[in-house]
C-alpha cells in the first residue's frame, strides 16, 4: 500500500537521502562546507549517484529535481504491519500532488491538514 508520508522542501535544486548520524555528528563547518560541495558537484556533473565523505562509500544518494526549488511529496509503499518496504520521492509534476501539499502558514511550522 502507498501513503503520503510528508514532503522534502528544496531550495538548492537537490536533495540528499542519507544516514542522520553522518551529518549530525558533531561536523565542523569546514566539513559540512566539504559535503556541501560534494553533493553539489555529483548533481551539477552527474544529476544523481551515490556520495562518500569521511572516507568512506555508501554514506548516501543525492539527486537533482526535476523541476529545481520545491516542495515535493514523499510516499512510502508499506507492508501490512505498516513498515516501509521503499520510499518514492516524487520529482516531477509537483503540481499534480497539490492535494498533497500541506497549507504552512508562514512564519509558522505548524501544517493545517489538507481537506
Amino acid at each position: 500500500m502507498k501513503k503520503y508520508i510528508g514532503n522534502i522542501a528544496v531550495d538548492s535544486g537537490q536533495i540528499i537521502i542519507v544516514d542522520p548520524c553522518y551529518v549530525l555528528d558533531g561536523k565542523t563547518p569546514k566539513e559540512n562546507a566539504i559535503l556541501y560541495l560534494k553533493t553539489s558537484t555529483m548533481t551539477v556533473e552527474k544529476k544523481y549517484g551515490e556520495i562518500t565523505f569521511s572516507g568512506k562509500a555508501g554514506n548516501g544518494v543525492v539527486s537533482t529535481t526535476f523541476d529545481g526549488d520545491g516542495l515535493y511529496p514523499v510516499f512510502a509503499e508499506v507492508d501490512k504491519n505498516g513498515k516501509p518496504k521503499k520510499i518514492i520521492i516524487e520529482l516531477a509534476n509537483e503540481t499534480k500532488y497539490k492535494n498533497w501539499l500541506p497549507k504552512i502558514k508562514r512564519g509558522n511550522s505548524k501544517i493545517i491538514k489538507n481537506k
